[in-house]
């Protein structure tokens, strides 16, 4: 038997999500016991162990006259209550390995018409071959069609003596309201970092197996929250009846904790080469994106409220860094479909360092050129303008272009579109996540390029996009993709529209700003910070 299943939880005080255990002690202590149960919450966070010790309880013979006056209406002398069952007996083992008739699960996703609520309604009125009681669960319920859910609601309002139910979800917010209602909600949460240490210390002492804490701190990390996880992997890295950090390494890879808070420093310290150098690693360790980015989150949501004394710890950044990244990095579209792994991330690295230089005057090209034509001249003057003065929707052209302007040709009149092509370039920014998606089926590179872009109006009514990168602008004003960009607009809004592409500069947001109380950790945060 696999150890995820060998060491579910056995009795309700050994459920491991403390909201859940007392709920459920509160319930079989009391003198109604609900027939119809919502299970609601993350996978592998024991909705289906819950729902197997319920079955394990409500048929032990020592429940026998607690269940008959809770479901029976048998009348009893003394007060009764449920107790844990008989861990031991060859019929709980059954229960909890999933081999009993008592318990019977039914998968929702595979099992979602109407027709197969009615079989289930069916089943529901026949006695339990075994016991007392017959628990019934809907795994993930939330899949059920309308018209099952109407079906399966007569069976829960008036549901036969001997069943009990219980829907199991991971999408709470599908749940008809109307199943709400006459359900008993139990909401099964991520686990923490202490219930996560605590489930698995339990296991480890149970199968008399030495630990290093460093190596179960880093099992609980990649668990996230999830109990049955976190038993697959601790299953996975035992070596001769012992874990240590070299096996966990060894079959998980290094933790990425320590690269990730390098990264971070790295882009603190505007050292460009550096964060493109880490990111490079990470995809040298193949770690995988979905990892890097949950640790890369939890460490910066952790020190924004370790800086705010939410909870106990020394932040790694001043909680203004802290949230400031989190808002860059949840634009930016991690996971979002990139042709290299970490190239989202990567550029978005690389356009905070860009910006930060830009401000405090690091960057060589803080002044430059800009070619600028005067009203009523036909010549090119250039004038030199500070980059950090220009307003942040204007555009910042590159010097090169000016030798490629010919004194005789004339200035362009702005192009005026009509009050109908105008609507339409309004409603494609209104469906720019849709236009991304359709522009992602045909070329992932251009949505990308898109992506870390700014959609807007310019003031002759044309859809426009602001890019930070003349790569990027030229890029994106490449013919074969001029063209794909029409007609993905074409396919939306029924028009092959013009898109503007701009170079701009960068926002205000990504200047660098004083910070006091640094992290001693954090040299380079002594005077500025971003913001």
């Amino acid at each position: 038997m696999a150890w995820h299943r060998k060491h579910r939880p056995r009795l309700i005080s050994e459920l491991h999500l403390t909201n859940v255990r007392e709920s459920l002690s509160k319930l079989m202590s009391s003198k109604n016991f609900p027939q119809v149960f919502l299970f609601a919450g993350p996978k592998g966070t024991g909705k289906t162990s819950a729902s197997r010790i319920l079955g394990a309880v409500l048929n032990d013979p020592k429940n026998a006259d607690a269940v008959d006056a809770l479901f029976f209406n048998k009348k009893s002398k003394k007060d009764l209550v449920l107790v844990d069952p008989d861990v031991d007996s060859d019929f709980a083992t059954r229960v909890y390995a999933g081999s009993s008739f008592v318990v019977q699960e039914m998968d929702a996703a595979s099992h979602r018409g109407i027709d197969d609520v009615r079989l289930l309604k069916e089943r529901a009125m026949l006695p339990p071959q075994e016991g007392k009681m017959t628990v019934y669960i809907l795994d993930e319920a939330h899949m059920l069609t309308n018209e099952a859910f109407n079906a399966l609601l007569k069976l829960l309002e008036e549901p036969p003596a001997h069943a009990v139910f219980i829907l199991a979800t991971t999408e709470f917010h599908k749940i008809p309201e109307t199943i709400v209602s006459r359900s008993h909600h139990l909401a099964f949460r991520k686990a923490t970092d202490d219930e996560m240490m605590e489930a698995l210390k339990s296991v480890l002492k149970k199968e008399k197996i030495k630990a290093d804490d460093k190596a179960v701190e880093v099992l609980v990390q990649r668990a996230d929250g999830s109990f049955r996880d976190g038993v697959k992997l601790l299953e996975s890295v035992i070596d001769d009846d012992k874990v240590t950090l070299e096996s966990v390494e060894k079959a998980l890879g290094k933790n990425v904790e320590p690269l990730l808070i390098d990264l971070l420093n790295s882009v603190l310290k505007k050292d460009d080469e550096q964060a493109s150098s880490l990111i490079n690693e990470l995809r040298q360790q193949k770690f995988a994106e979905k990892y890097v980015y949950q640790v890369l989150f939890s460490l910066l949501h952790k020190s924004l409220l370790q800086d705010l004394n939410v909870i106990e710890g020394e932040a790694l950044f001043n909680q203004k860094i802290a949230r400031f990244l989190i808002d860059e990095l949840l634009q930016a579209n991690l996971d979002a479909f990139s042709p290299i792994v970490f190239l989202p991330l990567e550029i978005r690295l690389l356009s905070l360092i860009e910006r930060a230089k830009q401000k405090s005057g690091n960057n060589p090209q803080a002044k430059k050129k800009i070619p600028k034509v005067k009203k009523n001249e036909e010549k090119v003057e250039l004038e030199e303008t500070p980059e950090e003065n220009l307003q942040e929707e204007e555009v910042v052209e590159n010097i090169s272009l000016a030798a490629e302007i010919k004194e005789e040709e004339p200035e362009e009149e702005p192009l005026h579109l009509t009050e109908e092509i105008q609507g339409l370039g309004k409603n494609l920014l209104e469906q720019w996540d849709q236009f991304l998606t359709i522009v992602s089926s045909k070329n992932a590179t251009v949505a990308a390029l898109l992506r870390s872009s700014h959609p807007s109006i310019s003031d002759t009514g044309m859809p426009e996009v602001s890019v930070y990168y003349k790569f990027h602008q030229e890029q994106l004003q490449l013919q074969k993709h001029m063209d794909l960009l029409r007609d993905c607009a074409k396919d939306l809004v029924g028009t092959s529209l013009p898109l503007q592409v701009a170079l701009r500069v960068a926002p205000k947001k990504a200047t660098l700003v004083e910070v006091s109380n640094p992290s001693p950790q954090l040299s380079q945060l002594a005077e500025e910070a971003l913001m």
